[in-house]
């Protein structure tokens, strides 16, 4: 997350729900204080109306002493009274727009606060019907109430960085500040551009998009569960894909999703790269305590406890135990699949380009947990084996700078 402050709260023990659904203590609260931000407001508008008072008494005040005043300086000293007044003017003018701005978020965000607050609390008595394991999600009815609630937050907060947009922005046309404009790709949430210097820097900030169905940080759109068909299908599938794809790694045409050239230079570099994963996976088995190369541990023990790590990204490799909670077909398939494939080279082929990576080589619980697995085209865990193709655990709604602080 950034430095910057964040517009929203979350509870403080947050965590995002296991089931992928939504959770309630990650739903994020503005904490916009509607009426602390109109006191804000009025008080920003007479700062304003006594600027103008007051630089218009001083210029009537000098005025009065004109008829008396008379010196060869006086026409210039009066005269340059003149500008004070419309320079107060401009003041005033400028307070009264920010005051107004500041009003119209104070009602909008006031609103979109209860708002959300109220998506919490129905959150809160959902969970409490449904539990936390993922049993709700056979139900069609609590699948639509869970993808109801998430959409609902989620236009909540678009709606809510709307206002604070609009009344950032209207503030900023005074003094040419920051122009925040929404983003049409959540991909691009943080950029910031500059544009030529006769427009006011530009910074992305919220979404344009209504995010539908979307994982969010507080839960997604709730995923219908697979038979035991379609798991054992996927089993087979992962397999016969896994075997592809580690033919492809260990002769370096294929490495990283992209396919190389025979003989070309990434063919090359994908062959020596290879290579020192295989020498990772070598070493992290053996039990070194250095990466790559061979490290005394110092004792048996000391090196027992450092290739465990590997040792069950391996297993898990082999037999996807990982995956037999929630998908107990796909472990059977594609286990006994990778399990008779071990007999024949291939199959240690197939494993050797399945679990080479970058294994780390502390003891288990320090940072060298073996990750799930669950396809051949899933993203790399710190373990070193593909992980499930599942959505990424959503993090905490990114900070941003409040406009109205």
């Amino acid at each position: 997350m950034d430095d910057a402050p964040s517009s929203f709260d979350i509870d403080s023990c947050a965590a995002p729900a296991s089931d992928g659904g939504v959770s309630p203590s990650m739903i994020p609260i503005p904490k916009v204080d509607r009426e602390a931000l109109e006191a804000a407001a009025s008080a920003l508008r007479t700062a304003g109306e006594n600027i103008e008072e007051t630089a218009d008494d001083i210029k009537t005040s000098w005025g009065a002493l004109s008829p008396v005043y008379v010196a060869p300086e006086s026409e210039a000293l009066l005269s340059a009274l003149d500008p004070i007044t419309v320079d107060a003017s401009d003041v005033a003018a400028a307070a009264e727009d920010a005051a107004w701005a500041l009003e119209g978020f104070a009602i909008s965000a006031g609103s979109i606060k209860n708002t959300l607050i109220g998506l919490k609390e129905e959150a809160q008595e959902f969970r409490e019907e449904v539990g936390w394991d993922d049993e709700w999600l056979d139900d069609e009815i609590h699948r639509a109430t869970n993808d109801g609630i998430n959409n609902r937050v989620a236009e909540a907060v678009q709606a809510y960085q709307e206002a604070e947009r609009e009344c950032a922005n209207a503030i900023g046309e005074h003094y040419d500040g920051t122009r925040f404009i929404g983003n049409s790709d959540k991909a691009q949430y943080d950029q910031t551009e500059t544009r030529d210097d006769e427009e006011r820097n530009r910074e992305l900030y919220g979404d344009l998009n209504y995010r539908v169905d979307d994982a969010n940080p507080w839960g997604g759109a709730a995923a219908i569960p697979t038979g035991d068909t379609e798991d054992g299908l996927a089993g087979g599938g992962v397999f016969f894909a896994d075997i592809v794809a580690s033919v492809g790694m260990t002769t370096g045409l294929w490495r990283d999703g992209q396919a190389a050239y025979p003989l070309g230079t990434q063919h090359g570099e994908n062959l020596v790269a290879n290579w020192e994963e295989l020498k990772e996976t070598f070493f992290a088995v053996a039990g070194s305590n250095a990466q790559g190369e061979w490290e005394d541990p110092g004792s048996l023990e000391a090196q027992w406890e450092n290739s465990q790590a590997a040792l069950a990204v391996i297993g898990d490799s082999i037999i996807p135990v990982s995956e037999y909670e929630d998908r107990p077909y796909f472990t059977f398939v594609n286990g006994g699949l990778n399990s008779l494939a071990m007999i024949a080279p291939f199959g240690w082929v197939r494993l050797s380009g399945d679990v080479s990576g970058s294994f780390d080589t502390s003891s288990p619980g320090t940072g060298g947990d073996a990750g799930d697995r669950g396809g051949g085209t899933a993203p790399i865990t710190p373990g070193g084996a593909r992980g499930t193709d599942t959505v990424d655990t959503p993090e905490s709604p990114a900070a941003h700078p409040d406009p109205t602080s």
